[in-house]
Formats: structure tokens, C-alpha cells, sequence
């Protein structure tokens, strides 16, 4: 595949002696402004999240709410696999937190719904004295 680079000033395109892969500074021999040209390799890892949320005639809590794939670890410093149920209509709750390098249980949790109280955003909030 072969790319032009055109000058940012004057919009000509640079000589071929300029270009070549070698030349970390290109000078436009038309107006002589200068370009520095750099090249950056980059591996990107996707970590996807899905987030599932359903309600009774959009209105209310939602009846369930599923969550399923990478999350950030504060605690960690690192991804972790979360997989979070909450099925207000079965009464069930269940959470499995694996380490994302290692796939070992972090956090295990299966409960009634209405038993599953004081943790996380259901906290009890400490009212200022």
C-alpha cells in the first residue's frame, strides 16, 4: 500500500526523496515547512462488558439485570471476569468474580435476593452524629 504525505501548510504533495521510510523530517520543497513523521505500533486487547437490563413496561426497577464480562479491580489493580444475576422475579442473586489472568474464583456469591443486604451499593448509609 503506498501513502502520500501532502504538506499540512500548502497541501502539495512531498517530493519522493523526502518520503522515503528512512526520513524522520520531511521538507515541502514547494513552501518549506517541515513535517516530522513518526510511526507508533500498538497492541490493543479488547475486554468486553455486557450489561443486560429488563423492565416491566419500561417503568420501575428492572425485573433482572445481568452483567457478563471484564471489569476493573481497583482492589486488583487489574481486569477480573464478573458475571452478576439479579432476577427480581425468581428472587435470586449470584455473583462470580474470577481473576482475568487466572480464571480462579475471587468472590462467590448465591442467595435469595431479599437476603442479600449490606454490601456493595445496598450498604447502609452511617448518619452523620
Amino acid at each position: 500500500m503506498t501513502t502520500v504525505e501532502t504538506c499540512p501548510n500548502c497541501k502539495k504533495p512531498f517530493n519522493q526523496d523526502s518520503t522515503s521510510s528512512h526520513a524522520p523530517i520531511l521538507v515541502c520543497s514547494n513552501c518549506g515547512a517541515s513535517l516530522f513523521k513518526q510511526s507508533i505500533t500498538a497492541n490493543i486487547i479488547s475486554k468486553p462488558k455486557i450489561v443486560l437490563k429488563a423492565k416491566n413496561g419500561g417503568k420501575g426497577k428492572p425485573f433482572i439485570e445481568i452483567i457478563v464480562g471484564y471489569d476493573w479491580s481497583q482492589a486488583l489493580k487489574r481486569f477480573v471476569n464478573k458475571y452478576r444475576l439479579v432476577d427480581r422475579h425468581s428472587n435470586k442473586y449470584k455473583e462470580v468474580i474470577s481473576d482475568g489472568e487466572t480464571d480462579n474464583v475471587i468472590h462467590f456469591c448465591e442467595e435469595p435476593l431479599n437476603e442479600h443486604q449490606d454490601r456493595g451499593t445496598a450498604k447502609l448509609k452511617k448518619s452523620p452524629d
